[in-house]
């Protein structure tokens, strides 16, 4: 299996919500948080979800502020 990895950055104080949505969708992402001040986080998923995985990330964008990198 081939994995994908996206970078973003949000406000250190919404990883933990960010984190709670994609771990509502089972199996579809690891978030794993790269600089908890600096609200980096990368979002990594098998590629053969990656549109499932866009369309989720952006309804999460549609709720907070979350930057790609």
């Amino acid at each position: 299996m081939v994995s994908s990895k996206r970078q973003f950055k949000t406000e250190g104080r919404l990883l933990s919500h960010i984190k709670n949505i994609l771990e509502g969708y089972d199996n579809l992402t690891v978030m794993s948080t790269v600089d908890a001040k600096m609200g980096l986080f990368d979002v990594i998923y098998p590629e053969s979800r990656e549109e499932e995985v866009l369309i989720v990330m952006k309804g999460i964008k549609e709720e907070v502020n979350i930057e790609d990198l």
